[in-house]
């Protein structure tokens, strides 16, 4: 447990969904009087002088991102062998409360999930930032609004949660990344958005198992059945779209983010419209081949 104070932040409380494992504190900036999330790391030698520099560089760069669905990052600190990043602290419930409570959502809930994620990775991708492990825990619904939080720029450097993955967060993580989780890239981005809205449309992950090595073995080399074969109401150009997302090769998946929004644009379009299977194919649209719009140009 940290100390009372970091800094010019008063501790107060653990946030997250399961406060004893976290390292999150709501915590108040006392000269601003503000309320804010930081996230503690513990670094029991203090670190190097280069990755205390490496890592004030890294707050330097969070506090410029700003997109409507990421939470903002203030700035961070070293007190004695603790660092820390504080953030916006966003009001509401996880993706992940809201799925144990609820077990699955109506599609038209998980699409209002998915475009501003989807969004929000364009964003970052378009900074030359990774997000590198998307999860219904790191999704915030703040009214009707979902809400990206802990942004990182460097998740394996010696400021990070050295807690083990769970079986639950394997099972949406893509196979490329089982390995080493820290050499994310914007197509395992992508993977990661499609198991997060496959979670939240079936109530059930992409890949099953009771153990780390049955999950491993599924996530490698089981396809998952489709959202539209579970929840008979999802429109077909959502799961299409969905299970390209959930490609194993990561050359197969959508190019980019930017395709991805397109696409999820095309599906609110052509559901709320009603419009019909027949009709979906003979205009043309697939999800199945979302491409970059530069990449055709």
């Amino acid at each position: 447990m940290p100390r009372s104070r970091l800094g010019p932040l008063a501790i107060e409380s653990k946030l997250g969904d399961h406060p004893s494992q976290s390292s999150v504190w709501r915590a108040i900036h006392v000269p601003l009087q503000r309320a804010v999330a930081v996230k503690v790391f513990s670094s029991p030698f203090g670190a190097t002088l280069e990755a205390r520099a490496e890592f004030a560089r890294e707050w330097e760069r969070l506090k410029q991102i700003q997109h409507p669905a990421i939470a903002r990052c203030y700035g961070g600190g070293f007190e004695e062998s603790d660092a820390y990043l504080a953030h916006e602290l966003v009001e509401g419930e996880t993706l992940s409360s809201q799925l144990d409570r609820r077990t699955r959502l109506p599609w038209e809930s998980v699409l209002d999930i998915a475009e501003p994620m989807a969004d929000a990775l364009k964003y970052l991708h378009a900074q030359e930032l990774v997000y590198g492990c998307m999860r219904p825990d790191k999704i915030i619904i703040a009214g009707l609004s979902p809400v990206l939080i802990d942004v990182r720029i460097h998740r394996g450097g010696p400021f990070r949660t050295n807690r083990p993955p769970t079986v639950d967060e394997l099972a949406l993580r893509p196979p490329e990344l089982l390995d080493d989780p820290t050499d994310a890239t914007p197509s395992s981005d992508l993977y990661c958005l499609g198991a997060t809205l496959y979670l939240a449309l079936t109530g059930r992950p992409p890949a099953e198992g009771e153990t780390i090595e049955q999950v491993t073995a599924n996530v490698v080399g089981t396809k998952p059945p489709s959202p539209a074969s579970i929840v008979m109401e999802c429109p077909v150009w959502l799961d299409k779209l969905v299970m390209q997302l959930l490609e194993k090769d990561p050359a197969a998946r959508p190019h980019g983010a930017a395709a991805v929004t397109l696409a999820l644009a095309e599906v609110r379009r052509r559901s709320m419209s009603r419009t019909g299977v027949a009709e979906h194919v003979s205009a043309g649209f697939s999800p199945l081949n979302v491409t970059d719009q530069k990449q055709r140009d």
